[in-house]
Formats: structure tokens, C-alpha cells, sequence
């Protein structure tokens, strides 16, 4: 007899952030940063990159700026990935975009 109370595999938790956020709605884009603080010999565990690669091919819409700086487009996509970060430890915010061409004023 296990002793696991239950045998029922665990949702990923991409799958669980869309869930929680199928009613979100909100165009525009947002830049989401975020930074994990690492001890020594630290490592982002893999898992948070995969379900990051998940959560941007299903929302689409979420292109990298940089390493930790993601640019999306609409609230949802933004904020699955705050909580996806939040999930895994890291630090995070978000910002909305008023003009992403304001340079090109000048």
C-alpha cells in the first residue's frame, strides 16, 4: 500500500497560471522584469524555463528583450508570467507600455 495520500499527477503549473487567469482581460503592452536572487552554486531550476517556453507559445504575444526583461502584449499574457515567476521565488514587476515608439519623436 503507498503512502501517498494521493496518486494523481500534479498540473503542471503553466497549466494551473492559465487556468487562473482565462477570465484576465486588458490589451496593451507590458514589460515584466524579473530577477531571481541566487545563493551560491544557485540555479533557476529548469522547470521555471519550461513552463516559460510554454506559457509564451500558448499566450504568444511575449518576445525577451533581454534575459530577465519580457515584452507582452495584453494583461494575461503579462501577468501569467508574474505569477509563474512568483511560483518559483524570483522578484518581478510589471509595467505598462504607454508608447514603445516614443523615440522615434526625437
Amino acid at each position: 500500500m503507498c503512502c501517498h495520500a494521493s496518486t494523481v499527477p500534479r498540473r503542471p503549473i503553466a497549466e494551473e497560471v492559465l487556468k487562473a487567469l482565462k477570465d484576465v482581460e486588458g490589451d496593451g503592452k507590458y514589460i515584466v522584469v524579473y530577477d531571481f536572487k541566487l545563493g551560491k552554486g544557485g540555479r533557476i531550476p529548469l522547470r521555471f524555463y519550461r513552463n516559460l517556453r510554454v506559457l509564451m507559445n500558448v499566450l504568444g504575444g511575449v518576445r525577451a528583450v533581454q534575459k530577465s526583461v519580457l515584452m507582452c502584449e495584453g494583461a494575461r499574457a503579462a501577468l501569467a508570467i508574474v505569477k509563474l515567476v512568483e511560483h518559483y521565488g524570483g522578484n518581478v514587476r510589471m509595467f505598462r507600455v504607454i508608447d514603445d515608439n516614443l523615440l522615434e519623436d526625437y
